[in-house]
């Protein structure tokens, strides 16, 4: 247990090498990242929760969805009179692309494998991003960038490697 949370602090310094933080980092920015992270940790483990009950977590999900989409409304209320009808489409198909499909892999994933493995999974999200800027918009992946990504594909690659053998493992002593 405790290599694989080591393993989670090697793709966490990854990471960091990724988004290269600098000497003038706002404070402010600092601490609304820490809360999104722990609130992105306590939905990874609440979606490892929802995602080994009977159903695979489907009809949890879509509940909290509604719940979500009740607690933002009335933030949506002064934008509504400004949405044309194309504007519906890109409304509908983004959240299907951005929200529908992504916390319904998750989900999915989290029932299958530990809350763990899909946690540092998350980590390739940056490296996704570097690698995408670099080849459609010209960014520029430094040497610190490339050892993060090296740092997160190798840290993703051992959790899930370990998790799969720990699934076997339990499966085997239930059996």
């Amino acid at each position: 247990m405790w290599r694989s949370r080591l393993w989670a602090i090697v793709a966490f310094i990854g990471v960091a090498l990724i988004a290269q933080p600098s000497n003038d980092l706002d404070l402010i920015g600092i601490g609304y990242a820490a809360i999104g992270a722990i609130f992105f940790g306590a939905y990874t483990l609440f979606s490892a929760r929802m995602g080994s009950t009977e159903g695979g977590g489907m009809p949890d999900l879509a509940l909290s969805v509604v719940v979500a989409a009740i607690v933002l409304a009335p933030f949506s209320v002064s934008a509504a009179p400004l949405v044309d009808g194309s504007m519906w489409v890109t409304i509908v198909v983004s959240g299907f692309i951005g929200a529908v499909i992504p916390y319904m892999m998750d989900t999915i994933a989290a029932g299958i494998v530990s809350a763990a493995v899909v946690g540092t999974l998350f980590a390739l999200d940056p490296v996704i991003g570097a690698i995408l800027g670099w080849a459609f918009s010209g960014d520029r992946v430094t040497w610190s960038m490339a050892l993060g990504i090296v740092l997160i594909a190798a840290a993703g690659a051992i959790i899930t490697w370990r998790g799969a053998r720990e699934s076997r493992e339990l499966r085997g002593l239930a059996q």
